[in-house]
């Protein structure tokens, strides 16, 4: 238990779980379709090639793997997939044409393909996991948690977006306004706190400025204004 505490502690090891378990659907899918393909080579195996897979064993002399169409399957899945589909170390070198299309096609498939596809998968989820993390992030550094405008939009028409996130929408003096009304009881509420705890019971987040900022109001306003006199004096 205390183990899996430093995957709950880092991020990293937090998104290679979650690059497995987040299309752990896909995942199982071709996992078993391999499983059906295994057991199709299995079935050719037992059928063509049953008394060609055997090994020498010290104790018991010559022992076939493949007497029984569920021991090939098994002999298949543990030796044929870890050993990447070269089984002649193991069980001896064969050069039939049958055997040498057979042990290409179980190659090709099962240790090219279906491998590289449960891989793929787990490398696009990390890769998907990655851009979203960047995504975040950029989102945190670039826009305003309050408004939700843009960091350009306070560069261009305002006095910067440091300022405005620092002392016109900071997020912790909304905490410390949320964290009162929830302290304070309700008789004693102003008609901006009663207001703002009705919606908060209501999970209303109405009373946010969403793409919304008075500074911006403000010069749009002078920005008006200068319009205007200037219509005037035309």
């Amino acid at each position: 238990g205390h183990l899996l505490d430093v995957v709950a502690k880092s991020k990293v090891l937090q998104s290679v779980v979650r690059s497995v378990t987040k299309n752990l659907g896909s995942l199982v899918v071709t996992l078993l379709l391999g499983v059906f393909v295994v057991y199709m080579f299995a079935i050719i195996m037992f059928m063509y090639f049953n008394n060609q897979v055997k090994t020498d064993l010290a104790d018991s002399g010559v022992t076939y793997m493949c007497s029984t169409l569920l021991s090939c399957f098994v002999m298949l899945l543990n030796f044929g997939v870890r050993m990447g589909g070269s089984m002649e170390d193991m069980f001896g070198v064969y050069v039939g044409a049958a055997r040498v299309v057979f042990d290409m096609l179980f190659y090709i498939l099962l240790i090219i393909i279906l491998l590289n596809l449960i891989f793929g998968i787990i490398l696009d989820t990390f890769g998907e996991l990655r851009a979203e993390r960047d995504a975040m992030l950029s989102d945190q550094e670039n826009r305003c948690f309050i408004c939700h405008l843009d960091r350009s939009i306070f560069e261009r028409a305002a006095n910067g977006f440091e300022e405005h996130i620092k002392h016109e929408h900071n997020m912790w003096a909304y905490v410390a306004f949320l964290t009162h009304v929830h302290l304070t009881i309700s008789t004693e509420y102003t008609g901006l706190e009663q207001y703002v705890s009705e919606l908060v019971e209501r999970r209303d987040i109405g009373f946010f400025p969403a793409e919304r900022a008075f500074v911006l109001e403000q010069v749009h306003a002078s920005a008006h204004e200068e319009r205007a006199d200037g219509d005037h004096q035309s």
